[in-house]
């Protein structure tokens, strides 16, 4: 089934709807991660640690539940759940799977290693964690439990793509006609916090990092921009986030790029001519007037 919408979805906030062609795609995938969390983040009444709970019904006695069972069950299948309260069903206190080979991953393998994993994790005094790194080091990701640990603390999820072939995302991106960009790689990278509130909700600054990718310019001019970041907020439902992208400061950044490329032909070819037609001592310095005049030179 689709998300729900999200009612306190800001007026000006849009989602993935709005930028992905393919966006039911990565909300089933998102929507899988959803529930993955769920599993190992616990039973949802002992998830939430240190929050105020209602007011409890009275609580069955050891004897009165035992009765009961036997009424329901027969005598054969009553368990002595009691001996084992206050202990997680499973605990894994160390996970290590080396040299993983993923579909999609040709050439590369996975390093996967967890700490205190639990079916009961708030029962634990160590703070749940899973870690992954690929073998060429442009992959890695962390996952830290620690709003579950008795100890307490915020739970965080990072993760990095180092060197992503632009071409193999961007033909997904709604932002116009053409493709937005063509060429280059990307870095993708986050490092923030998610929570359990009924569903789970993330808070992730997301950094887009364009290495030598040829990007439209507002003019309708292509240039190639190279160690560009542009900022993106996600927040709100994980299968369903809210996406935030400074528009401006996208714009006014490609503006500029587009100017600074500009302004480095103009002086490229003007150097080239003063060269050819002058030389010399004085041809260096009109180069350096030139670059003065085109942005080279300091404000006075």
């Amino acid at each position: 089934p689709e998300p729900e919408p999200d009612p306190e979805k800001p007026a000006d906030a849009k989602t993935l709807d709005d930028y992905l062609r393919q966006a039911r795609e990565w909300k089933e995938r998102l929507a899988q991660v959803r529930r993955w969390l769920d599993k190992i983040s616990g039973p949802e009444e002992e998830a939430r640690p240190g929050e105020p709970r209602p007011p409890a019904e009275r609580k069955e006695t050891l004897r009165e539940r035992l009765e009961r069972e036997i009424r329901e069950k027969g005598y054969a299948r009553v368990r002595a759940d009691h001996l084992i309260e206050g202990r997680p069903t499973l605990t894994i206190s160390e996970l290590a799977a080396r040299q993983v080979r993923v579909e999609g991953l040709e050439g590369e393998t996975l390093d996967i290693e967890g700490r205190n994993l639990s079916t009961h994790p708030n029962l634990l005094a160590e703070t749940p964690e899973l870690h992954v790194r690929s073998s060429t080091g442009d992959l890695a990701a962390d996952l830290v439990l620690g709003a579950y640990a008795q100890a307490g603390g915020t739970n965080r999820m990072a993760f990095l793509w180092r060197g992503l072939p632009t071409d193999r995302v961007a033909g997904d991106l709604k932002i116009a006609e053409t493709r937005p960009l063509q060429g280059g790689t990307l870095d993708l990278k986050f490092d923030g916090s998610w929570a359990r509130r009924g569903r789970i909700e993330i808070d992730l600054p997301l950094a887009v990092t364009l290495h030598q990718v040829q990007v439209a310019l507002p003019t309708g001019q292509r240039t190639v921009l190279d160690n560009l970041t542009l900022p993106v907020g996600l927040s709100g439902p994980l299968d369903n986030p809210r996406v935030r992208v400074d528009d401006q400061g996208l714009t006014k950044a490609l503006l500029a790029a587009g100017k600074a490329r500009v302004v480095e032909e103009a002086s490229k070819q003007a150097e080239k001519l003063l060269e050819e037609k002058v030389g010399g001592d004085l041809g260096e310095k009109g180069k350096g007037l030139l670059q003065g005049i085109l942005g080279g030179g300091k404000d006075k």
